[in-house]
Protein backbone atom coordinates (compact mmCIF):
# COMPACT_ATOMS: atom_id res chain seq x y z
CA UNK A 1 0.00 0.00 0.00
CA UNK A 2 0.89 3.17 -1.11
CA UNK A 3 1.37 5.91 1.99
CA UNK A 4 0.20 9.20 1.03
CA UNK A 5 2.11 12.41 2.56
CA UNK A 6 0.33 15.57 3.82
CA UNK A 7 1.52 17.00 0.73
CA UNK A 8 -0.06 14.56 -1.54
CA UNK A 9 -3.07 14.71 0.23
CA UNK A 10 -3.20 18.64 0.27
CA UNK A 11 -2.94 18.50 -3.56
CA UNK A 12 -6.19 15.80 -3.97
CA UNK A 13 -8.18 18.14 -1.88
CA UNK A 14 -7.09 21.29 -3.75
CA UNK A 15 -7.99 19.21 -7.24
CA UNK A 16 -11.18 18.10 -5.96
CA UNK A 17 -12.14 21.17 -4.61
CA UNK A 18 -11.62 23.27 -8.15
CA UNK A 19 -13.53 20.65 -9.66
CA UNK A 20 -16.53 21.23 -7.76
CA UNK A 21 -16.29 24.84 -8.12
CA UNK A 22 -16.38 24.26 -12.12
CA UNK A 23 -18.99 21.93 -11.79
CA UNK A 24 -21.19 24.73 -9.89
CA UNK A 25 -20.29 27.51 -11.72
CA UNK A 26 -21.42 24.77 -15.36
CA UNK A 27 -24.56 24.02 -13.07
CA UNK A 28 -25.49 27.84 -12.78
CA UNK A 29 -24.69 28.74 -16.21
CA UNK A 30 -27.16 25.93 -16.68
CA UNK A 31 -29.70 26.85 -14.86
CA UNK A 32 -29.84 30.24 -15.89
CA UNK A 33 -30.12 29.58 -19.98
CA UNK A 34 -32.96 27.42 -18.63
CA UNK A 35 -34.76 30.34 -16.90
CA UNK A 36 -33.88 32.97 -19.58
CA UNK A 37 -35.06 30.73 -22.33
CA UNK A 38 -37.97 30.39 -20.30
CA UNK A 39 -38.69 34.07 -20.01
CA UNK A 40 -38.36 34.87 -23.27
CA UNK A 41 -41.03 32.01 -24.24
CA UNK A 42 -43.04 33.11 -22.03
CA UNK A 43 -42.81 36.40 -23.34
CA UNK A 44 -46.01 37.86 -25.40
CA UNK A 45 -45.55 39.19 -29.44
CA UNK A 46 -42.28 40.98 -30.28
CA UNK A 47 -41.60 44.17 -28.69
CA UNK A 48 -42.76 46.77 -30.95
CA UNK A 49 -45.67 44.99 -32.70
CA UNK A 50 -48.45 45.27 -30.34
CA UNK A 51 -49.43 48.32 -31.90
CA UNK A 52 -49.31 46.80 -35.32
CA UNK A 53 -51.37 43.43 -34.06
CA UNK A 54 -53.82 45.64 -32.28
CA UNK A 55 -54.59 47.59 -35.59
CA UNK A 56 -54.63 44.64 -37.43
CA UNK A 57 -57.47 43.24 -35.18
CA UNK A 58 -59.27 46.74 -35.26
CA UNK A 59 -59.57 46.93 -38.54
CA UNK A 60 -60.37 42.97 -39.56
CA UNK A 61 -63.46 43.94 -36.53
CA UNK A 62 -64.48 47.49 -38.63
CA UNK A 63 -64.58 45.34 -41.91
CA UNK A 64 -66.53 42.54 -40.53
CA UNK A 65 -68.75 44.87 -39.52
CA UNK A 66 -68.99 47.03 -42.94
CA UNK A 67 -69.60 43.44 -44.32
CA UNK A 68 -72.41 42.17 -42.47
CA UNK A 69 -74.15 45.77 -42.33
CA UNK A 70 -73.95 45.63 -46.59
CA UNK A 71 -75.40 41.86 -46.52
CA UNK A 72 -78.14 43.35 -43.81
CA UNK A 73 -79.44 46.33 -45.88
CA UNK A 74 -78.55 46.13 -49.48
CA UNK A 75 -80.68 43.31 -50.93
CA UNK A 76 -79.98 44.13 -54.09
CA UNK A 77 -77.53 41.95 -56.75
CA UNK A 78 -73.99 41.26 -56.06
CA UNK A 79 -72.74 44.45 -57.91
CA UNK A 80 -74.64 46.45 -55.15
CA UNK A 81 -73.32 44.62 -52.38
CA UNK A 82 -69.67 44.84 -53.48
CA UNK A 83 -69.89 48.68 -53.87
CA UNK A 84 -71.36 48.90 -50.37
CA UNK A 85 -68.59 47.03 -49.11
CA UNK A 86 -65.69 48.85 -51.40
CA UNK A 87 -67.64 52.47 -49.82
CA UNK A 88 -67.54 50.81 -46.34
CA UNK A 89 -63.55 49.75 -46.84
CA UNK A 90 -63.25 53.01 -48.48
CA UNK A 91 -64.62 55.29 -45.26
CA UNK A 92 -62.70 52.54 -42.58
CA UNK A 93 -59.75 53.57 -44.47
CA UNK A 94 -60.19 57.41 -44.24
CA UNK A 95 -60.99 56.78 -40.01
CA UNK A 96 -58.01 54.36 -39.35
CA UNK A 97 -55.55 56.47 -41.73
CA UNK A 98 -56.82 59.74 -40.02
CA UNK A 99 -56.69 58.45 -36.09
CA UNK A 100 -53.29 56.98 -36.65
CA UNK A 101 -51.63 59.96 -38.01
CA UNK A 102 -52.42 61.27 -34.93
CA UNK A 103 -50.02 58.83 -33.14
CA UNK A 104 -47.23 58.39 -36.13
CA UNK A 105 -48.82 55.63 -38.22
CA UNK A 106 -49.59 54.93 -41.42
CA UNK A 107 -52.49 52.66 -42.21
CA UNK A 108 -54.45 52.43 -45.84
CA UNK A 109 -57.07 49.74 -46.03
CA UNK A 110 -57.86 48.73 -49.51
CA UNK A 111 -60.25 46.12 -50.59
CA UNK A 112 -59.13 43.46 -52.90
CA UNK A 113 -61.17 41.07 -54.17
CA UNK A 114 -64.75 39.29 -53.83
CA UNK A 115 -65.38 35.69 -54.25
CA UNK A 116 -69.17 35.81 -55.24
CA UNK A 117 -71.68 33.09 -53.22
CA UNK A 118 -75.13 32.08 -52.49
CA UNK A 119 -76.77 34.01 -50.09
CA UNK A 120 -79.34 32.15 -47.55
CA UNK A 121 -82.02 34.11 -45.82
CA UNK A 122 -85.58 33.56 -44.72
CA UNK A 123 -87.54 36.19 -45.50
CA UNK A 124 -91.09 34.87 -44.30
CA UNK A 125 -90.45 34.69 -40.75
CA UNK A 126 -91.07 30.75 -40.49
Amino acid sequence: MAHLSGEDRGQILLVAAFALAVIFVAMALIVNSAIFTENLASRGETSGSDGALSMRADVATSVGAGVEAANRNDNGSVGELTDAVSASVRNISRQTGRQSARSGRVVDVSYQSATEGARIYQSDGT
